[in-house]
């Protein structure tokens, strides 16, 4: 299955990179793969991880509902390599603009190939929005390089922080789109009795309406406005979404894995509140981008690598124990780092310690599940 190797290298990135910037940070290093440390460890998450995440997901997802089989074989390990090429440092020789900006693009440009042509074959939904965002992933992997690469034009260099709002606000709206799918159905899927799916709301009219007044606010947070009335818009799509969320009922008795996609909703929810409070000048944005990026993007994406990891494909999975203590310890990471500040702290180590292990301990999980021989026997589950 696509996810296995994607998701197994997104998470021994994210297990990585943390630890190797403030080790870096601290020893005074001052270039990691032609960056500066904090702004290759931001980019990697953004337009490394993220990615995986993204195409590990779809990749699966989309032949299991048109009933095609997966990319696997030589096309898998060709989109593997492409994306561990954009993660290496190079050569000398390679390390030039056009090479290197051709190299970040190639993977999500191949994913995108590769939704394109699953998208031809009918299924319950064609998975444009999705698609859409892979596709403007592409372009923000190329450009992201390309940016740095011209900052001796300050006008260019000025682009960089957009560019990077921008990735991770379109990692948000993924949140949205596919938590809001997701969350709803597994929650339903997951209740003991029929009496308490039938409280679960069910995707109606209004998710639509959330959903379409969602992409503007998120435009505002690009934009990076700061007044009263951009505060109130991104409070009111803030709060929108916390009553979305309390309509799928996340404090019944729930396994794990499913509460944890309801964490992971309600921190993109809360990283929206917090851009608002950030427009009236009241804290820092710092705070509502780890909000968004530790809390949403790191709970919700572990979320669904632990659900596709213990239920899609052939057995045997990954192991539910390691997954449980990676969801713990993630949980955990998002509070330490809201609370650290944006200077390093005991806090911070802490946050980043917690933040490691939990991958690390999702990367055992994934490589167990992956690694390990099926049994004939065995049959795939649905998702």
């Amino acid at each position: 299955m696509p996810h296995r190797p994607l998701f197994l290298g997104a998470a021994l990135l994210a297990s990585l990179s943390v630890p190797l910037w403030l080790a870096a940070q601290a020893m005074g290093v001052s270039d990691l793969a032609g960056l500066p440390p904090r702004l290759w460890h931001t980019r990697e998450m953004l337009f490394g991880f993220l990615p995986a995440v993204v195409a590990g997901y779809l990749l699966s997802v989309m032949p299991n509902r048109s009933r095609r089989l997966p990319r696997h074989g030589v096309p898998l390990a060709g989109l593997v390599f492409l994306w561990l090429l954009a993660r290496l440092p190079l050569p000398a020789p390679l390390m030039t603009p056009g090479i290197l900006v051709i190299i970040d693009a190639a993977f999500p440009a191949a994913v995108l190939g590769a939704l394109l042509r699953e998208a031809r074959f009918p299924g319950p939904w064609p998975h444009w929005p999705e698609i859409g965002a892979v596709a403007v992933l592409t372009v923000g992997c190329g450009a992201s390089r390309a940016l740095f690469l011209l900052e001796t034009y300050p006008q260019f260099w000025q682009l960089w922080p957009g560019t990077l709002r921008a990735a991770l606000t379109l990692a948000l709206w993924l949140i949205f789109l596919v938590g809001g799918r997701l969350t709803p159905s597994l929650t339903r899927s997951a209740c003991p009795d029929r009496k308490c799916r039938m409280a679960i709301a069910a995707p109606n009219g209004f998710d639509r309406w959330i959903m379409a007044v969602t992409l503007p606010a998120l435009g505002l947070i690009v934009a990076d406005l700061q007044s009263p009335a951009v505060a109130l818009v991104l409070a009111v799509v803030g709060g929108l979404h916390l009553a979305r969320l309390a309509r799928w009922r996340g404090w019944l008795p729930l396994p794990l894995k499913v509460r944890a996609l309801h964490f992971g909703y309600a921190w993109a929810s809360l990283s929206v509140l917090l851009a608002a409070v950030a427009a009236c000048g009241w804290t820092s944005g710092d705070t509502a981008r780890h909000a968004a990026a530790v809390g949403a993007l790191g709970t919700m994406s572990l979320a669904v690598m632990v659900r596709l990891a213990t239920t899609l494909g052939p057995l045997p999975r990954a192991d539910l124990r390691w997954c449980r203590s990676a969801l713990a310890l993630i949980l955990l990471a998002t509070p330490l780092r809201l609370t650290a500040g944006p200077t390093p702290s005991p806090l911070l180590w802490f946050a980043a310690i917690a933040w490691s292990l939990g991958w690390a301990c999702s990367a055992r999980a994934l490589a167990q599940g992956w690694l390990s021989r099926p049994r004939p026997s065995d049959t795939a589950r649905p998702l």
